[in-house]
């Protein structure tokens, strides 16, 4: 941390600007020691050199741990029609996986039985996605943020391309739930856990049960 300031510039707060830094030491810091009540003071010699390696050491780390959120993926499941073995797979529909040797007709299996999973242009996602964006709007903008709200882990945020999986709209809206609840908004009817089940079942109220949480 010594380290860091060491090699930092001043900056200005009200006019957000950097401005002229004195010459720091950057090889040596002093940590000043003063216990609370016991009339002592030490000084401690800090290796900035090696504080700042150290800090650099931090950083790629904290880089790899980003990265490695894409190392670790579900396995491969074997084709859902033909076999229980680890087959080599095609993507003949979007998120299916398939036998190479018997991809089309396990295409038309599916197609009879209409139970695909989502193909692209079924946009369930994006019109999800969209919804939850508005309403966490609506609530950031009738309260701010509430104190500790934190965005769900391991989803993408909206301005990165949004939830990727019905899951992770599904955790979107557990989180904007609670954001409402702290706007002291209306409910609003939940999202199907099944995103082919289609929209929400809508619901009305008389003016008298119209009540903030």
């Amino acid at each position: 941390q010594l380290a860091a300031y060491a090699h930092g510039t001043l900056y200005d707060i009200e006019n957000d600007v950097r401005v002229d830094t004195p010459d720091i030491c950057k090889t040596h810091g002093l940590i000043i020691h003063l216990p609370a009540g016991q009339g002592t003071c030490t000084l401690y010699l800090v290796d900035l050199v090696a504080g700042y390696a150290a800090a650099e050491l931090a950083n790629q780390i904290r880089d790899v741990r980003k990265e490695a959120k894409g190392w670790l993926r579900r396995a491969p499941a074997p084709c859902q029609r033909c076999s229980d073995t680890w087959a080599p797979t095609t993507t003949a529909y979007w998120g299916q996986r398939l036998c190479a040797d018997c991809a089309k007709e396990c295409a038309a299996w599916y197609d009879d039985h209409g139970n695909w999973p989502a193909k692209p242009g079924d946009d369930h996602l994006e019109k999800a996605s969209k919804g939850l964006l508005t309403r966490l709007n609506a609530a950031k903008d009738h309260a701010g943020l509430p104190p500790g709200w934190r965005w769900p882990l391991d989803v993408p945020r909206f301005k990165d391309g949004g939830p990727a999986t019905w899951e992770q709209v599904k955790a979107v809206e557990a989180a904007t739930i609670l954001f409402e609840a702290f706007a002291q908004m209306e409910f609003e009817a939940a999202l199907p856990d099944d995103p082919f089940a289609g929209p929400p079942v809508p619901f009305g109220m008389t003016h008298k049960q119209r009540i903030k949480r």
